[in-house]
């Protein structure tokens, strides 16, 4: 008994893009015209905007309030990104990058443009003096007067040579835009034949068109079968690095959370208890308030409130050195996975890796926010690891212990 199975094709999506090549060039010089237009409106919303938060940065930190500090950093990011666009209009990168990659396309599709337009006999007298074959030799006889069948095969592979050019402009122009998928077709390899090798689903080989030789071949699929157990694509990396985004953004008092009055009330209590001077007070000190309060699951949050209790601004990475961590992190993902014992799971403590990174970019500053393991025996297994990963990565090495 045969079992039929129902093959599930692929559906293909019509690609709707109207217009010409010259049409879409034109669009494209026009939003340029209007890039630079804005210019002037960019620089005086910068002005503005470059205004409104110099007001926030006069406030003292004891008195901001969440909102405060979100609309702080949406301002930041505003600025900055206000700042890139200018100098790119100011520097015209995205005309010169548009001039780089499709001058080429330009210039051929305008010579087509012009080819069109000579009359027939100038085209054929343009051939003859060639003296070698070309597109249009195959279309133009010198010999024999142009006919209304050579004139639209003519005609049809001008319009073709276009198309590829407009294919081309839109691949380098619209991110958009869905590459046409070229069919590769399997010529025979026997000699003297030029058939082509297709597939047949019913009987599971393939065979020439032509000559009729065939293959058994064997169909490999993606669908997993229910015995086999699922591979995990797991995005063990992007988790990671945002699991590390948030850490720099609790240690920097940027992140956005609500802690109850009491919570605050409490803490002030036991700091007069302790008779601690709130301008003494750091992030050590008060993680063991907060361990002595039941209040654990607040640790995460020390550096904003330590910022709300005695107004110290917290610690404030650079945007580029915050940006090296990242790439750096980023980085030794790859030296990780190679060095990593098959029995650990989990990747290195955070805290350590921080303290590194911190060593190796000179930011002394911070390594005391960044303590390392307490127990040597998984100290020194975070060195064996750390230790190939820098030779890896060409870094200094630095000992724990």
């Amino acid at each position: 008994m045969t079992k039929k199975v129902k093959i599930k094709t692929k559906k293909k999506e019509l690609n709707v893009k109207k217009g010409t090549l010259d049409q879409k060039h034109t669009e494209c010089l026009t939003k340029f015209d209007e890039m630079n237009n804005s210019l002037p409106i960019k620089r005086e919303k910068l002005v503005k905007l470059q205004i409104e938060l110099n007001e926030l940065m006069k406030m003292k930190p004891n008195k901001y309030t969440n909102d405060d500090i979100r609309q702080k950093a949406h301002l930041m990011d505003l600025i900055d990104k206000l700042k890139q666009e200018i100098i790119s209009i100011e520097n015209c990168t995205e005309q010169l990058k548009y001039i780089v990659n499709t001058l080429p396309i330009l210039i051929d599709y305008y010579d087509n443009l012009e080819i069109v337009d000579d009359c027939e006999e100038e085209i054929a007298h343009e051939v003859n003096e060639m003296g070698k074959k070309t597109i249009l030799s195959y279309f133009v006889n010198s010999n024999k007067p142009i006919t209304q069948e050579n004139k639209q095969q003519f005609n049809t592979n001008l319009k073709i040579s276009r198309a590829k050019l407009y294919e081309n402009y839109l691949e380098i122009t619209d991110s958009t835009h869905r590459k046409k998928s070229k069919r590769k077709h399997n010529l025979c390899s026997q000699q003297d034949c030029d058939g082509e090798i297709v597939f047949s689903q019913l009987d599971g080989c393939q065979v020439c068109n032509k000559c009729g030789i065939f293959e058994t071949v064997l169909i490999a699929t993606d669908k997993p079968n229910y015995k086999e157990p699922t591979q995990d694509s797991g995005t063990y990396a992007y988790k990671r690095i945002n699991h590390l985004t948030e850490i720099l953004s609790q240690l920097q008092a940027k992140e956005s959370t609500d802690i109850p009055a009491k919570v605050f009330e409490t803490i002030q209590r036991e700091i007069k208890k302790r008779n601690i001077d709130k301008n003494e007070l750091d992030i050590f000190k008060l993680r063991k308030i907060l361990k002595k309060l039941d209040y654990r699951k607040y640790y995460e949050h020390v550096p904003h409130i330590l910022q709300i209790i005695n107004s110290k601004e917290p610690p404030n990475f650079s945007r580029q050195d915050e940006s090296k961590i990242k790439k750096m992190f980023r980085d030794i993902q790859k030296p990780f996975a190679i060095y990593c014992p098959k029995d650990r799971k989990n990747f290195l403590n955070y805290s350590y890796v921080l303290h590194k990174f911190c060593e190796l970019l000179d930011l002394d500053e911070y390594i005391s926010y960044f303590p390392l393991l307490k127990n040597n025996t998984k100290l020194r297994q975070h060195d064996k690891i750390w230790n190939n990963i820098c030779k890896y990565m060409r870094w200094k090495f630095y000992k724990s212990i």
